[in-house]
């Protein structure tokens, strides 16, 4: 798969001339500005949700979900716009339906790997079909999820590092916090935030990088969860549901994730690192795709061009 555009395509464009431009033009104030260009009409779209819940008595989870998805995507087509000068490449709607279906089908395949891994290890066990479950259950949640996370993480976060710090401190800095936001996920532990850390965070920003459209790792996200939640009923990040397979594990926490899932099993971690750092090289090696710290990159603009 070849990249469409440079990483510095989404750079901002915008002058930096006075003190409030070198302001707002700086990464890190850029980082608060776009969460709150994206936040005010996702919670916009919440609320109007919410309004029509009470109006006409349905439950409005799913539409609220579209409607803070819709609004938080508005918000950063606005945001790059009128901050960064640039259209939002990231978020190109030429590619969205054909990078979903990818991703959705690498999360499917990559998630399935490692339960059917763990079933010939012997650690789990499938019990029967769940005929009380919904493969809809959770939906709304996950699909906030998969949108939103990607957009703050690989969108907002590892963009706007990257732009400041370069590409490998930024990948280290997105998956780090990851990991962290989810260490406050119900029966989260230590080597659960690292998995999902090393696990997840690689994977979806290396599938980020091979395209620099957010799509494909949104895709991949919400199968990621949905296979192992809603399908396998296998706990996800901490939380449990009611899945379609009724599921066991036995055996020691290392292997089995524990309460946590099985996104916290040592056989996840290296099966998912494993390909996350494939497709990290893959990425690598495109012409460009590296991205040097902001002062290399100055240095190496303001340096003398020798005569002949």
């Amino acid at each position: 798969m070849r990249n469409a555009f440079l990483p510095t395509a989404l750079f901002t464009r915008l002058s930096t001339n006075t003190l409030l431009e070198t302001l707002i033009q700086f990464p890190l104030f850029r980082l608060l500005l776009k969460i709150v260009f994206m936040m005010i009409p996702a919670v916009l779209g919440q609320a109007i949700a919410s309004s029509l819940s009470v109006a006409f008595s349905f439950d409005t989870a799913l539409l609220g979900s579209i409607l803070m998805i819709i609004g938080a995507t508005i918000g950063i087509f606005a945001y790059t716009n009128i901050v960064e000068g640039r259209p939002a490449l990231e978020l190109s709607p030429k590619h969205a339906i054909t990078e979903i279906i990818l991703g959705l089908l690498l999360g499917v395949l990559i998630f399935s790997t490692v339960v059917l891994t763990m079933y010939l290890v012997g650690i789990l066990k499938f019990e029967g079909i769940n005929t009380a479950s919904n493969l809809t259950n959770f939906l709304p949640e996950l699909l906030i999820a998969g949108f939103i996370e990607e957009y703050i993480f690989r969108g907002i976060i590892f963009k706007l590092s990257e732009e400041l710090l370069g590409t490998w401190v930024a990948i280290v800095i997105q998956a780090a916090l990851f990991g962290l936001i989810h260490g406050s996920n119900p029966n989260a532990t230590l080597f659960s935030t690292f998995a999902i850390s090393i696990e997840a965070g690689i994977l979806l920003v290396a599938i980020y990088m091979l395209t620099r459209r957010l799509w494909m790792a949104i895709g991949l996200h919400f199968a990621w969860n949905w296979i192992q939640g809603p399908f396998f009923g296998i706990p996800v990040s901490g939380l449990d549901i009611n899945g379609f397979f009724e599921t066991s594990v036995s055996g020691p926490e290392i292997l089995t994730g524990g309460a946590f899932g099985a996104e916290a099993s040592i056989i996840a971690v290296i099966i998912c690192t494993l390909i996350g750092c494939f497709v990290l090289y893959k990425a690598a090696k495109m012409n460009n795709n590296i991205v040097k710290p902001l002062w290399v990159r100055n240095r190496i603009n303001e340096a003398p061009i020798e005569d002949n």
